[in-house]
């Protein structure tokens, strides 16, 4: 069985907060979902149905019985020389397991990978989702010669009722993500080494519901102090920013010589 341990959504995880991905790992009991997560879920699932159906003729690689067997089936159709797209290509690098959304011969011997997003742009976490997918493709061999998020056209309009043909657009990303591609490894350890240690410290924050909404709010919430009775956060023009960015949260405790007016 090929063994992995990190994800494309687990490493996103991490990088919108470590104590997000620990405690998905190591006390997933403490998630509570929110009510929009499935309607989300299938709403995705729909978008990226249509996004085959777009780019015909392909194979999809099935989980069945496992994601291991999605990594052989994978590994064997690229190496019986298949020309036609493939859906939910399975690779393995480095312990990390990623399925990409669509791949597209270039006719060149090389591959064009499309992660297919819910959106009308590309958005700096698809990106990251994009570079993950492509490092873990690359290290696994496939000779991957272009990438985009293929997103949504917001300048698509409805020829006739259900005909959904440019729904989609593609954002290159090929040459941008490089710099993202060459950190993946180093990322890579240092969840493994975040991982095996204990619970982070990390505060709660804006990060907690951007990009994603995030499962574990109710715990970290009752991990932190009491929120101050007077806080900064009160103070117009401003006020508060400064004087959180000084460390100060609590106005009654603020020294006074930073209350200038």
């Amino acid at each position: 069985m090929t063994r992995h341990s990190l994800s494309k959504s687990r490493i996103a995880a991490y990088e919108q907060c470590p104590r997000k991905l620990w405690l998905a790992t190591h006390r997933p009991e403490l998630a509570e979902e929110d009510a929009g997560a499935q309607a989300r879920y299938a709403s995705g699932h729909a978008v990226g149905d249509e996004a085959c159906r777009q780019s015909p003729g392909g194979v999809m690689v099935e989980a069945v019985p496992n994601l291991s067997a999605a990594v052989r089936t994978t590994a064997d159709l690229l190496a019986a020389g298949h020309d036609a797209p493939i859906y939910e290509a399975t690779f393995v690098h480095n312990g990390v397991l990623v399925r990409c959304d669509i791949l597209e011969p270039r006719g060149d011997g090389t591959w064009h990978m499309a992660e297919v997003k819910n959106s009308t742009v590309a958005k700096a976490e698809h990106v990251r989702d994009l570079a993950t997918q492509l490092w873990v493709a690359r290290g696994a061999g496939v000779p991957i010669g272009s990438a985009a998020i293929r997103h949504l056209d917001r300048d698509f309009r409805l020829p006739e009722d259900g005909d959904l043909t440019g729904l989609f657009a593609d954002s290159d990303q090929t040459s941008d993500i490089a710099p993202i591609v060459a950190e993946r490894g180093a990322l890579v350890a240092d969840i493994r080494t975040m991982l095996a240690g204990d619970e982070p410290d990390c505060v709660t924050g804006t990060h907690c519901t951007s990009p994603y909404h995030c499962p574990f709010q109710v715990h970290c919430l009752s991990t932190q102090p009491p929120a101050a009775e007077w806080p900064v956060a009160i103070l117009p023009y401003g006020g508060g920013n400064r004087l959180a960015a000084l460390g100060h949260d609590d106005l009654t405790q603020v020294p006074p010589a930073l209350l200038t007016n």
